[in-house]
C-alpha cells in the first residue's frame, strides 16, 4: 500500500487541474488539508470546478491561464502565491495529444504539442522555482508518459515533447537535489480520462492493434502513485503494472545490473587494471587468471615457480632439492607469514636455508 505525504497547510499548485489526472489530484490533496491552486484553461471544465469545488480545509484558488503562454503563466503563479503563499509542491498535468501518421499531421500540431506539453511544463517550473530555492525545499512533479520511454506508433507529435519533459526532469533532479528540491517524473500508460476518449477515434489502425490489449488505468491509480512518490521522494514514478514491466531499462536503479562494478575485496585493489603490473600465472589449460597476489609466487605448469613482485621466498623449481633466491627480490609485505611450497606449515622467518632439504632426505 502506498504512502501518503503530509500536505496539511502546504501550497500545492496543479496545472491542468480541471479534468483528468489533475482533477483527481486536486480532490485528493484538498482532502489532505493542502492549500490548492489550479491553473487551467478557462473553459467548461473550469466552470464546473468553480461551481462545485472539492471539500477541503482551505478554499480552492482558480487561476485561468494557457500554460503555453509564458506571460499568462507568470501572472497565474503570482496570483497563486498572493492567495496561498509560496509554492511547496508543483504538479504539471496540463497536456494535449494529437495522434496520426507522421507525414499527414500538419506543422501546427507539432508546434502546439511542444508548446503545451514541454514549454507549458518549463514555464511553470521557472515561475514557481524561486519560492523553493529561497526556502531550500519543495517538490516538482512532471507528468510525462509511457510515450516518453519508448517510441509509439502514431505518436510522432506526442512522443518528442514527453521525451523532452523526461530529460528536463533528469537535469533538474541532478541540479536541484543538493539544494533541497525533489524532482520526480511520472510515466503512466493510457489513463481513462476525457482526453483519451477524444483521442481514440483519431488512432491509426496500427496503433489500435498495438495498444488495444492495454487496459486504461483510472486517474486515482496515477494519483496514488504520485502521492506515494512524493512521500518516498522517488525520482521516477511508474503507476500501475504495465509501465513497470514494459520499461525494464528505465526502472533499473543506477549501480545495478551487469554494468555494476565488482565489490572491493579486503586487502586487494578493486580492479585488475588498478593492480601493479605483476607477472601473471596460467593454468594447465592456458587460461589467464590474472596477476599473482603480492607476497606470493605464481606456479607454472611443470612444477616451476615464478617469483612475483614482493615475494620473499622467490623459490626456483619445486622439488628439485635446490632453493634459489631471485635477483632483485624486494621482500614481502610486513606481517605476512610465508608458506612452505612443499606443505602448509609456515616457513621460518630466519631465512631460506631452513627450507632447503637435508642430504639424508
Amino acid at each position: 500500500m502506498g504512502r501518503t505525504p503530509d500536505l496539511r497547510d502546504r501550497h500545492v499548485i496543479v496545472t491542468g487541474g480541471s479534468s483528468g489526472i489533475g482533477l483527481a489530484l486536486v480532490r485528493r490533496v484538498a482532502a489532505l488539508g493542502a492549500r490548492v491552486s489550479v491553473i487551467a484553461l478557462d473553459d467548461a471544465d473550469m466552470a464546473r470546478l468553480r461551481e462545485a469545488p472539492p471539500a477541503g480545509a482551505h478554499p480552492l484558488h482558480l487561476a485561468p491561464a494557457d500554460v503555453a503562454d509564458r506571460g499568462q503563466v507568470r501572472a497565474a503563479i503570482a496570483s497563486c502565491r498572493e492567495r496561498h503563499g509560496p509554492t511547496d509542491v508543483l504538479v504539471t498535468c496540463a497536456g494535449v495529444v494529437h495522434p496520426g501518421y507522421f507525414d499527414e499531421l500538419p506543422d501546427a500540431v507539432f508546434e502546439r504539442d511542444m508548446a503545451i506539453d514541454y514549454f507549458g511544463t518549463l514555464w511553470c517550473i521557472r515561475a514557481a522555482l524561486p519560492d523553493m530555492l529561497e526556502r531550500g525545499r519543495g517538490t516538482i512533479v512532471c507528468i510525462s508518459s509511457f510515450a516518453g520511454l519508448v517510441g509509439v506508433f502514431g505518436m510522432g507529435a506526442y512522443c518528442p515533447p514527453k521525451y523532452a519533459v523526461r530529460g528536463l526532469c533528469e537535469t533538474l533532479r541532478v541540479e536541484l537535489k543538493p539544494r533541497g528540491i525533489h524532482v520526480a517524473c511520472v510515466f503512466p500508460t493510457d489513463v481513462d480520462t476525457p482526453g483519451l476518449a477524444a483521442e481514440i477515434p483519431q488512432h491509426p489502425p496500427e496503433q489500435d492493434a498495438m495498444q488495444g490489449k492495454i487496459r486504461p488505468m483510472s486517474p486515482e491509480v496515477v494519483v496514488d502513485a504520485i502521492l506515494d512518490g512524493i512521500a518516498r521522494r522517488r525520482t521516477r514514478i511508474y503507476p500501475g503494472r504495465w509501465t513497470w514491466l514494459l520499461a525494464p531499462r528505465e526502472r533499473r536503479p543506477l549501480g545495478r545490473g551487469p554494468h555494476r562494478r565488482p565489490r572491493r575485496r579486503r586487502g586487494r585493489p578493486p580492479h585488475r587494471s588498478d593492480r601493479a603490473p605483476l607477472r601473471g600465472r596460467r593454468t594447465d589449460r592456458g587460461r589467464h587468471r590474472g596477476p599473482a597476489a603480492p607476497g606470493r609466487c605464481a606456479r607454472r605448469p611443470g612444477g616451476t615457480t615464478v617469483p612475483s613482485r614482493g615475494c620473499r621466498s622467490a623459490l626456483g623449481p619445486v622439488g628439485d632439492g635446490a632453493t634459489v633466491a631471485a635477483e632483485g627480490s624486494t621482500g614481502g609485505r610486513e606481517g605476512w607469514p610465508q608458506r612452505d611450497p612443499r606443505g602448509s606449515r609456515p616457513a621460518p622467518r630466519s631465512g631460506l636455508a631452513a627450507w632447503a632439504p637435508s642430504a639424508s632426505s
